[in-house]
């Protein structure tokens, strides 16, 4: 038998999806947020059973995704003071996800556009390519912090890492 620390399975909780509750005859999973030694559901997007929460911020204001499109797939989601919000997307967008959101609200993560991923950032109403390395396949931005610098990764093909990236620094158009 595996024994883990304290830390290891709470990483390991909040990095799966949790499900609440007896699970229904299909199994739905939910965001939730662990605060003050309670966990609670956070509310789910008209018409969606299946959401993930991936990033926080210190104002309470989480973002991840939900399924959304009529494929399964999932949209970039926002979750703050009790509301749900889905995120824009671009033309084109298959699917869409949010991993990271800093103290100004600023979030990051990637549309799949076709059949590449496109490093995003949302910020003050926009939507932002955050463009790739040359000849990179892709791209994902996986944080952001309070001074606005993005981190994630290219690739070089659907399968294969390329390298981290510092997108303030490297890739933003």
């Amino acid at each position: 038998m595996l024994y883990f620390n304290s830390s290891f399975r709470a990483a390991l909780i909040a990095a799966c999806l949790f499900t609440l509750g007896a699970p229904p005859a299909a199994a739905q999973s939910y965001a939730v947020e662990w605060s003050g030694g309670s966990v609670a559901r956070l509310p789910n997007l008209p018409g969606v059973t299946n959401a993930e929460a991936r990033g926080i911020n210190n104002s309470g204001q989480a973002v991840g995704f939900s399924n959304v499109f009529a494929s399964g797939l999932s949209g970039a989601t926002m979750w703050s003071g009790g509301s749900v919000t889905q995120l824009p997307t671009f033309p084109g967008t298959i699917q869409a996800l949010a991993f990271g959101v800093n103290n100004s609200g600023a979030m990051v993560g990637y549309n799949t556009v076709g059949d590449t991923n496109v490093a995003t950032e949302w910020s003050g109403g926009a939507i932002v390519n955050l463009g790739r390395l040359p000849a990179a396949w892709g791209s994902v931005a996986s944080g952001i912090n309070d001074s606005g610098q993005i981190v994630g990764i290219n690739r070089d093909s659907p399968d294969r890492p390329r390298c981290g990236c510092n997108f303030s620094r490297i890739c933003r158009l």
